[in-house]
């Protein structure tokens, strides 16, 4: 029952990472279901293109490049004033998100690259945490939709499941993603 539920997710710490369209749902999810404490975590900012995936955004939002996490972390105070909820626009490589991972009680992986599923999924061995990897597909080909599908995959230590068992990382796509970042960081230095 509800009473139940309020219970376990009155002292729970969730981490999402990955605040776009379906980490933001989430969130809004767990709110409204009485989860009080939530850590957003991604570093993009708002932009009218992808403002229609965010809940809680606007368009004066996007104008004016806010930061997805501090959009949605706005909403969700407005839906639970009470509820803690900490924005962390940083990279997932960051050692400030390694040690908010490193607190909660649940990760949910809502990312669009397989290098930080790949990553969350190495702390949350770690540190023992279990997490949920959420994704959606929609596949667009020659103007038409050919598949629209979606996946929840929870893995708990212990469960002998992972997302390198069950082929949902690419290492290919990791180690491109990841050259590609290092990069973009050696081009700014």
């Amino acid at each position: 029952g509800i009473d139940n539920l309020r219970k376990i997710a009155n002292n729970q710490i969730i981490t999402i990472i990955g605040a776009g369209g379906t980490g933001s749902v989430i969130a809004e999810s767990l709110v409204h279901m009485g989860f009080n404490t939530i850590n957003l975590i991604d570093n993009d900012i708002l932009e009218v293109s992808n403002m229609n995936r965010i809940v809680g955004a606007y368009y004066d939002d996007a104008l004016k490049n806010h930061k997805k996490v501090e959009v949605i972390s706005n909403h969700l105070k407005k839906i639970n004033p009470n509820a803690i909820i900490n924005s962390y626009c940083n990279d997932i490589y960051d050692i400030k998100v390694e040690k908010v991972i490193a607190q909660s009680d649940w990760l949910i992986m809502a990312t669009d690259n397989h290098s930080s599923r790949k990553y969350a999924q190495d702390l949350a061995f770690q540190y023992y945490i279990p997490f949920i990897s959420v994704g959606v597909n929609i596949t667009v080909e020659n103007g038409l939709i050919t598949d629209e599908s979606g996946e929840v995959i929870n893995v708990r230590i212990g469960d002998r499941v992972c997302l390198d068992c069950l082929k949902r990382i690419n290492h290919v796509k990791v180690a491109h993603e990841r050259n590609t970042a290092g990069k973009a960081v050696s081009q700014k230095l």
